[in-house]
This record gives C-alpha cells, structure tokens and sequence, in this order.
C-alpha cells in the first residue's frame, strides 16, 4: 500500500526481540533516544549478555543513552538463584566496554537521585549505569546546576530539559 507505514513487534524463533519500522516496503529497526532497565540484567546469564547488549545497540538511536540500575547481590528463592550474573559495577563496566558502550559517570551524578531504582527505594547496594555507544554524538554536558530544580519528593522536574537545553 502506497505511503503506508507501520512499527511492528516480533519475538523470533532464536529468542531474538525485534522493533521494526515498515514505510513503502523498507524495513528497518526502530530506534530510540533512551532505552532503560531497572534492575534486569543480573537476572542475565553471562554467556546471553552479549546478545542483548546487540540488540538494545541496535535499537539504540546514536547519542542515545542506556540507563539501568544493578544489583550486585545474590537472590535465591525457595532453592532457584534468580540472579544469574551477580558481579560489581566496574565487572559491568568492563564487560559492556568490551561490548562497544561507554559508561559516563558524570551523567549518573548529574542524574543524582533522580532514578527509579536505588538507595533512594531501598536498594542500598545496587548501582546506576549510563551506557552509550560513545561520546561522540552525546547530548553536550550541563554546565548549569540544576540541583536546585530536582527534589527528593513529590514533584521533580525533568533533567531532560536540561540535557536538551529547554529551561
């Protein structure tokens, strides 16, 4: 159909999740500008790392970030260890530095407690990753502070804004 297109989701036989964008016929991923995960990769086991660490970067639009919280705990439930890849943040960092993602911890300190996940919701141990294929091509970092605009309860105002440069 001329000038139809359409965003399609599809979970293939070999275990691969793909996001694809069909218009006139040509088909590609989808990608987008930030792709998070809270608390899910420990629950990974090592050899599948890498294979999803391909397909996220696949969908990932470049200056785009990947941002998650990890536990680096053991979690076994009525005998079954939940958490497949229990390791400490610098493990994660190299690994995903051997995976082409550059970790920027100046974004997870910009980003302060402005996370879904951590010492903030009583996850005291885990840790913030802000992941990117590079730092070329990344939102310039803010030069103003901003702390004065996040606030630990209630209403918080977006540090996007910020990145963008929209306030």
């Amino acid at each position: 159909m001329e000038g139809h297109s359409r965003i399609s989701v599809h979970l293939r036989r070999d275990g691969k999740f793909e996001i694809t964008y069909r218009d006139n016929g040509e088909s590609r991923p989808v990608q987008f500008d930030v792709v998070t995960c809270w608390e899910m990769m420990e629950h990974i086991a090592e050899p599948d790392i890498e294979h999803l660490v391909a397909n996220v970067k696949k969908h990932l639009a470049p200056g785009g970030f990947w941002i998650m919280s990890v536990s680096p705990r053991p979690e076994v439930v009525n005998g079954v260890s939940l958490h497949q890849t229990v390791q400490p943040k610098a493990w994660w960092i190299d690994k995903f530095a051997q995976l082409g993602l550059v970790h920027s911890e100046e974004y997870v300190s910009y980003f302060n407690t402005q996370f879904v996940r951590g010492a903030k919701y009583g996850t005291y141990d885990s840790f913030h990753l802000v992941l990117s294929q590079g730092k070329a091509g990344l939102p310039p970092f803010p030069t103003k502070d901003c702390s004065a605009g996040f606030t630990t309860a209630g209403s918080v105002r977006f540090p996007q804004r910020f990145l963008a440069g929209d306030f």
